[in-house]
């Protein structure tokens, strides 16, 4: 005999309402709760991040709450939001948390989400001009340049190269062009001091790129410890604290960030 998970509605995603009279049926909250894992997982949100939600970013400078405060504003804002949010700082701050959590809030909106690993990004760019490879440039591209709401996490983790600044160009402005909401987030060296990130940042990305976001997006940048090192359990976010348990992923998914050559292009990449 099958096991039923849900004592509500037996598994059927559907219960009566609890109202005299009601008729028809409403959604269960166990068919709620698996359509919005369903939605994290198409867009390709690590499980890691899925506890990041507002509710469990506990802000503890007037960096942090200004962070959320704006990423709420965001989304009260949507679907008519003129700028997206470009997080930046040191790392350990929240900067993916508060991406995410947009993305979560935006997906209840019915809005089409999509999540981009910058690091891996690449390494799948790499492979696919390989002969051999099943994937191209333009089928990797193409849903991070034509999704609705797009969160690029870690941008400019990579160093400078012709190559990285040709793809970041290709994603903005096509996103700049079609006037969709872009999100994104950038690494801080340890080395940049608080009062200079602006003047960073242009060198990380080239001129045209960073050009292309401050138009597009508001600059938040963030600062406070890096809840990760030791003595920072009371500074982290509840969802950071234990993290989910991540069952095994691709190895492209979870390699640091890399020092790319430029790779041989194929012609019909």
């Amino acid at each position: 005999m099958a096991v039923v998970r849900c004592p509500k509605c037996h598994d059927t995603g559907w219960i009566r309402p609890e109202v005299p009279n009601a008729r028809g049926v409403i959604p269960c909250t166990c068919n709620i709760r698996d359509q919005e894992t369903f939605r994290l997982l198409q867009a390709r949100i690590p499980k890691r991040f899925f506890p990041c939600r507002f509710e469990t970013y506990n802000p503890t400078n007037p960096s942090q709450s200004e962070a959320l405060r704006k990423a709420r504003e965001l989304v009260q804002a949507f679907p008519h939001a003129d700028k997206g949010l470009y997080f930046f700082g040191g790392t350990g701050v929240g900067k993916t948390h508060l991406g995410v959590a947009v993305l979560r809030e935006l997906a209840r909106r019915n809005a089409t989400i999509l999540f981009v690993d910058c690091n891996e990004l690449f390494l799948r760019l790499k492979k696919s001009y390989e002969p051999d490879s099943l994937e191209t440039e333009y089928g990797i591209l193409r849903p991070i340049m034509e999704t609705e709401v797009v969160l690029l996490d870690d941008l400019g983790a990579h160093r400078v190269r012709d190559w990285v600044f040709d793809i970041y160009q290709a994603i903005i402005n096509h996103r700049y062009k079609e006037e969709l909401l872009t999100l994104a987030t950038t690494n801080l060296p340890p080395g940049i001091r608080q009062e200079s990130p602006m003047d960073f940042l242009p060198g990380l990305l080239s001129q045209r790129v960073y050009s292309r976001l401050f138009e597009m997006c508001d600059l938040v940048h963030i600062e406070g410890d890096d809840y990760r090192t030791p003595g920072a359990a009371d500074r982290a976010p509840p969802s950071e604290k234990k993290p989910a348990p991540v069952p095994p992923a691709d190895p492209a998914s979870v390699l640091p960030a890399v020092d790319l050559p430029s790779p041989e292009r194929s012609e019909d990449s």
